[in-house]
């Protein structure tokens, strides 16, 4: 077993020291089992041989050798505070206060009413007509040939008809067109 001991100065505390247990000779990381951090006693500490404790005086000349008083750990404070405080601001911004969001009354602009009187006019205003869904045509799949792109159908009897795919909407399992003034999709013209 190797001992290693280190004074915690590093850290600005003169009165702790670190023990490194190392099994074997070498004192690498992959051989170290057990860390103990302890405090120096002030009744035995005048005892330790090693220690000169009239002539040995430690003098501290500046911070350089303290962690805590480095510029980058109070950058990193500093960095830390901020991102805590735009955090806190972003979050109360997300998610806004009920009471004043509850005394907030919307009222909507006026809209001068217009008269639609042309017939085309009309008819881009009024409802969606609902197709009748197939029963002859169902949707079998998709094809792209010579860089044109088509859906195939079939019908109860197995003929196929491709129609070009600019007809349909959507894709996937959504896709739907109308042929011959009935909607045609996946499920439409069940195969009986």
């Amino acid at each position: 077993m190797t001992y290693q001991m280190s004074k915690l100065t590093a850290l600005g505390m003169s009165n702790r020291y670190r023990v490194d247990i190392f099994t074997g000779a070498k004192t690498t990381k992959t051989n170290k089992t057990f860390q103990l951090q302890r405090k120096y006693d002030k009744e035995i500490f005048q005892l330790y041989k090693s220690y000169d404790g009239e002539n040995g005086k430690e003098n501290v000349v500046d911070g350089r050798g303290n962690i805590l008083k480095s510029f980058q750990f109070k950058a990193m404070i500093a960095f830390a505070l901020i991102l805590f405080i735009v955090g806190i601001y972003a979050f109360k911004s997300f998610f806004p206060n009920e009471q004043e969001s509850s005394s907030k009354v919307l009222t909507p602009p006026k809209q001068e009413e217009k008269s639609v009187t042309s017939l085309q006019e009309r008819k881009l205003f009024s409802s969606p007509i609902q197709l009748k869904l197939s029963d002859k045509w169902r949707i079998t799949g998709e094809l792209i040939k010579n860089g044109n792109a088509f859906v195939i159908l079939a019908d109860n009897q197995g003929n196929l008809r491709l129609e070009p795919r600019s007809q349909f909407q959507f894709s996937g399992r959504m896709l739907q067109g109308e042929i011959e003034g009935q909607l045609v999709n996946y499920y439409s013209g069940v195969k009986q």
